[in-house]
């Protein structure tokens, strides 16, 4: 066991399941970080669709 995850008392388990939508992250957000991103010679991210 490593030390984080005996200070938070379990092992992280990957890959963490999606809950669904989160209000948080609006469009808006996401492409703005998305140009951000790019800005610093990430490559384009391509548009997904939604499901739903």
């Amino acid at each position: 066991m490593t030390q984080s995850a005996f200070r938070f008392g379990a092992e992280a388990v990957y890959p963490i399941s999606h809950a669904g939508p989160d209000p948080r992250f609006s469009e808006s957000l996401v492409n703005s970080v998305a140009a951000l991103l790019v800005g610093y010679g990430y490559p384009p991210f391509a548009a997904r669709r939604r499901r739903g």
